[in-house]
């Protein structure tokens, strides 16, 4: 019961910090395209997201179409991990 509650408790933070960071993002997409120069610390931010989101697309879109796939998430995730690929968004990284 301790380790469910542990594993939500993070994944609960993890959320709240990408939420955060989507909100930064847009207001620095709302600063480039009106043409305002953004600094080096605001686009690696940006490009990090942007990548959070392709990953996260990458895994939810296909198993949100196929009825019964979601079992399948931690294993693929296990499984890309034992082959070097990075599957999990920043924030959802043990720091």
């Amino acid at each position: 019961k301790f380790k469910a509650t542990k594993a939500l408790n993070g994944f609960q933070i993890s959320l709240k910090n990408e939420a955060s960071g989507s909100k930064e993002t847009s207001r620095i997409i709302v600063k480039f395209v009106s043409a305002q120069a953004i600094t080096k610390e605001e686009e690696k931010h940006l490009k990090t997201q942007v990548s959070d989101v392709f990953k996260i697309l990458g895994i939810g879109v296909p198993f949100m179409l196929i009825p019964g796939a979601t079992l399948l998430i931690p294993f693929i995730l296990k499984a890309a991990e034992k082959k070097g690929i990075d599957l999990y968004p920043s924030n959802f990284k043990k720091k």
